[in-house]
């Protein structure tokens, strides 16, 4: 199948909080307090070339970002002059719910059999995303007045369009993303759709110390989001564990609601019944709130009677 490189098969991943130095593809730099990090090194663990730049941004925590640049140089074109240009612009428009022009959005990002997407996922789009927009389109009430932020947000569809719907002055919108080379282009897709300055990007790796660290960055932020989103973020079984202690952390205890889009077509050993049962393990009930062209969205909230371990910090 298309989505994910089907000719590679996903190895046991190791923790996503793993703190590297890659060389990417694309022009990589990071904010205080981000770390390297491509998802290929948790896909393909066992992968040579990913076990390189591992072991080499494990041995060297000095990224030298005039040495990145003189190497994105070399790879910014092709050798072949006739191979085919990896890049892609997604465009979209969804209706406006509160005016009469369409909102339009047009990501850059790169086709879905790129090299660049075979180290970074978030690279491309993938097919639940738009989903989940026309689904916070047609429920635009429930963006408004809300603290939301959006898990394994790639190129930002979601959060960009989450953003555009809310028409308050109370409303903040946070995308994340934990791959530096996602970020790149997801800083400046948020950068080209703003219409404000209540809408930002950052990185976020999963699980509960890396989250807390997160909201260590953030200042000026609620702790407590009442609104998170997600679409075709699952690859592996193990992020699993780490991405429901992100939502642990992250999610408010009283109204907050986890948004979750899931290709069921995708052909990732991940299914959405693994996905269910670790939600239920965390504490979280569920409820199947959209079914469509093999696209479930799964609402999450805290189960009345949960405990939290280790609390929301």
């Amino acid at each position: 199948a298309q989505e994910l490189h089907r000719s590679r098969r996903a190895s046991t991943a190791t923790n996503m909080s793993v703190e590297t130095t890659s060389k990417s593809t694309t022009t990589t730099t990071t904010s205080a307090g981000e770390r390297k990090w491509v998802d290929a090194w948790i896909r393909w663990p066992e992968d040579e070339d990913a076990t390189s730049a591992k072991n080499k941004g494990n041995n060297n925590n000095v990224h030298d970002d005039d040495k990145d640049d003189d190497d994105d140089d070399d790879e910014a074109l092709p050798l072949d002059p006739f191979a085919q240009d990896p890049r892609q612009l997604f465009s979209y428009s969804f209706e406006n719910p509160v005016g009469d022009n369409p909102i339009e959005i047009s990501l850059k990002g790169y086709n879905d059999d790129s090299d660049q997407t075979w180290n970074s996922t978030g690279l491309t789009l993938w097919r639940a995303a738009k989903h989940l927009c026309d689904y916070l389109v047609k429920h635009d009430d429930m963006l408004q007045n809300k603290h939301i932020l959006e898990l394994g947000a790639g190129l930002g569809l979601c959060g960009i369009l989450a953003h555009q719907l809310t028409h308050d002055s109370d409303s903040e919108v946070i995308v994340t993303d934990g791959d530096t080379d996602a970020l790149v282009q997801l800083r400046d897709n948020v950068e080209c759709h703003k219409l404000n300055a209540r809408i930002r990007s950052c990185q976020l790796l999963w699980g509960h110390e890396t989250t807390v660290e997160f909201l260590e960055r953030i200042d000026g932020t609620p702790k407590m989001f009442q609104l998170l989103l997600a679409s075709d973020i699952v690859y592996v079984d193990t992020i699993l564990p780490p991405l429901f202690e992100t939502v642990q952390t992250l999610l408010d205890q009283s109204d907050g609601i986890f948004l979750f889009a899931y290709c069921s077509r995708r052909q990732v050993p991940v299914t959405i019944e693994m996905v269910l049962e670790q939600a239920a393990k965390s504490g979280f009930s569920y409820e199947l709130i959209e079914k469509v062209d093999g696209i479930l969205i799964y609402k999450f909230q805290w189960e009345a009677t949960t405990t939290i371990i280790g609390g929301n910090e």
